[in-house]
């Protein structure tokens, strides 16, 4: 792990550094492309612009536009390890979870699609009741069990109290678990097979149950 960890480091290090020197590049060809036209605009002002006019231009344009598509490339495979990286992440902090808080919901549930409508609209952390013994636990997990099979699973970034509840919510003597907002889905019934609850196991309200990933 710990040597993982050092090639992670030197690799965003090179890239940044790497990016750095293509963000200067970008500033030099929007220079360039200035002096390509002004070349355009001297040669267009005479009547018609000469073979090796003609020829020096064309050299010129493409040797920039290749430049360009390598700096394209470079931010695609950026993009795309930025992602890796964000994966590598989550993967690590499912591992460290001990428990699932689960709590089953019906797609039709007021709470949950306001909750979701604010979580889309305003980019903002999800919230709920923890469950009656009020145990989770920071970077545990917490699962949305949909009446369509599917589990939603959150990360657990913080535990509030009942200060913390929703206005409309009803009163009750429960914490608030506030939820990542990167999630992943996995189906109830494969969660059941994968650690040894009955088939026809069903949840009866929020619950913690087992993980281990």
């Amino acid at each position: 792990m710990e040597e993982f960890k050092n090639i992670f480091i030197y690799d965003v290090k090179s890239l940044k550094r790497d990016n750095l020197h293509l963000k200067l590049r970008v500033q030099e060809l929007e220079n360039e492309m200035e002096t390509i036209k002004r070349m355009l605009k001297i040669i267009l002002t005479k009547n018609k612009p000469t073979d090796k006019e003609a020829s020096v231009i064309q050299k010129y344009w493409k040797s920039k536009q290749i430049i360009k598509n390598n700096i394209n490339k470079f931010y695609s495979k950026y993009i795309f390890f930025k992602k890796w990286c964000h994966n590598i992440k989550l993967s690590l902090r499912r591992k460290k979870a001990e428990f699932i808080t689960c709590t089953p919901i019906n797609l039709k549930n007021k709470c949950f699609t306001e909750q979701y409508y604010k979580y889309e609209k305003y980019n903002c952390h999800m919230r709920w009741d923890d469950n009656s013994s009020n145990n989770s636990i920071v970077d545990n997990l917490f699962a949305f069990v949909k009446s369509d099979g599917d589990m939603e699973i959150h990360r657990i970034t913080k535990i509030g109290d009942k200060n913390d509840r929703e206005p409309d919510w009803s009163d009750r003597d429960r914490n608030v678990v506030f939820l990542s907002k990167d999630y992943f889905i996995m189906s109830f019934n494969n969660y059941k097979e994968l650690y040894d609850y009955s088939e026809n196991y069903s949840l009866r309200g929020t619950q913690r149950l087992k993980w281990r990933y």
